[in-house]
Formats: C-alpha cells, structure tokens, sequence
C-alpha cells in the first residue's frame, strides 16, 4: 500500500520538465502556424462580403430616397491608390464613392446618404459612374467597359501566401437599377500590393454569374 502512494506521489509532486515544455509550445505553434493563414483569410471574406451588402443597400437607399423626394444624384467613383490618401491622413475606413445629389436642399440636407467604407484588407474595381433620376431610373456612364451594367468587383489582399480567388461583384442594370449579386468568372492572384479603388475599362458585365 505504501508502495503504491509513494508512486503516486511521484507523479503527482514530478510536474514537466523543460523538454516537455518545448514540445508542447512546439506543437502549439505548428497548428497556430497552419491554422491562423486559413482563419485571418476567413475573416477577411467576411469584411469583403459585409462590405457588398452595406453597398447593395447604400444604392438601394438612393433609388429609393430620388423617387421619393424628387431629387437626382450622380454617384462617382474615388480613385485611392494607397490606403492613406490625401482625403484621410490616418489608416482608418476609407469612403470611396462621392455623392452629390440635387434639387431641394432642404430635402437633401435632411436625408442621410451614408457611403459605406472599405477597409484597408479588400480593393474594388469599378466600371464608370451612375446617374440616379426623380423618376427612379438608374443610367450608367461606363468607361468603355464592355457591356451596359454598372459593374463593381471586390477582391482580397493578402500580405503573403498569395492564392488564387474569385471576385465577388455587384450589377447594377439600367434604367430600372435593379441590382445582382454574383462571382466574376475571371479569378485573380491575391496579394497586398493592389490599390484601394479605381475604375477599370475591362468589366464585362456578363461575366459576373448571379449566385
């Protein structure tokens, strides 16, 4: 009996020694080393697609608030090279549209256009221009794009171990602005190097598959 207790206490009093230790952080780093580029990608995907949902309801916003006020606005797209631009000294969220809207200014004052904000993990490409009208029709101003959609793709940056990917994009149809959501066929190699914001004369708005 007393044989048995003193066994136990010498595994119960050994603790682990320095080897046991190291292996153990060892093998901690190996899963935190292959799992985090997976995760930080994972999260990534969710800024890009809250991204695309706050613009489908920013653009659905605007048609909806021109009809309804009798108002026009012209939504144009902010060209940023690199995160930190002139417009915003800091590494914050930056708006890459601009909205200008006219006719009453009382009307226009009081509506609260809130541009979304793209963060510094995902870029977007963008056909032209979009006109919206009192009547509640959309026109496109493409810049010699292929197709008569106004199309939007947004993709991800990656600081290292570039992968290939899909753009996720945006349509919006003329004249009546109904909007698709959809995958661009044409894939792209991820990396960090892309800038924020651009219009991009090679959209063709049928490559964009509605999901």
């Amino acid at each position: 009996m007393q044989d048995k207790l003193r066994f136990k206490n010498f595994f119960l009093n050994r603790g682990f020694t320095l080897i046991e230790i190291i292996s153990v952080l060892s093998v901690i780093s190996i899963l935190v080393s292959i799992t985090y580029p997976s995760l930080r990608r994972y999260f990534i995907q969710l800024e890009r697609d809250s991204y695309l949902a706050k613009l489908n309801s920013f653009l659905e916003q605007i048609k909806r608030e021109t009809r309804r006020y009798g108002i026009s606005c012209d939504l144009k797209t902010i060209k940023i090279i690199n995160f930190k631009s002139e417009a915003n000294s800091n590494y914050n969220d930056i708006k890459p549209f601009q909205l200008d809207c006219y006719g009453s200014e009382e009307i226009i004052n009081n509506l609260r256009f809130e541009v979304p904000k793209i963060t510094k993990n995902i870029f977007q490409f963008v056909s032209g221009d979009l006109k919206f009208t009192p009547k509640g029709q959309v026109f496109v101003n493409n810049k010699r794009n292929f197709g008569n959609s106004y199309v939007i793709l947004v993709g991800l940056k990656e600081q290292s171990n570039g992968f290939n990917d899909s753009f996720r994009c945006l349509l919006v149809n003329p004249p009546t602005g109904v909007i698709d959501n959809g995958i661009y066929i044409s894939k792209y190699q991820t990396h960090y190097d892309y800038g924020v914001s651009r219009y991009n004369s090679f959209l063709v708005d049928r490559f964009c598959s509605k999901k």
